[in-house]
């Protein structure tokens, strides 16, 4: 079991860098802008998670493919723990509550698994 776990531990290193960039007065708050750097870091950092609850997923299984019940399972808990944060960052009084970034973080979370799910073989090298 333990022998397992480890393959989650990238994931869970990643997911506490998020939290310290979300939770940090030191990040600057970026006005809403579509395509503004902030959004682009949201998908990329909710994108990154996915595919590292991804790889821990094929590592600790047999075949090469995840069942859709599984991919989907990875982008909750990404958007979840996005939602999540953002809720931490509106009790924080040097930083906001922002739907916005709740999305791209679920956006990015969802380009992850169609990136998974469309193109798995990319992932092979990361086995």
């Amino acid at each position: 079991m333990l022998n397992k776990i480890k393959y989650f531990l990238p994931a869970l290193l990643w997911a506490v860098l998020i939290f310290y960039l979300s939770a940090s007065s030191a990040v600057t708050k970026i006005e809403f802008n579509l395509l503004s750097a902030d959004k682009i870091g949201h998908l990329a950092f909710y994108n990154v998670q996915v595919v590292l609850l991804i790889w821990a997923f094929l590592r600790i299984q047999s075949t090469n493919l995840l069942k859709p019940n599984l991919l989907l399972f990875c982008w909750v808990v990404a958007f979840a723990y996005g939602a999540s944060l953002e809720g931490v960052q509106a009790l924080l009084p040097y930083r906001s509550f922002d739907y916005a970034d709740m999305i791209a973080n679920g956006v990015g979370a969802l380009i992850g698994v169609l990136f998974y799910r469309f193109i798995p073989d990319t992932f092979l090298f990361l086995k």
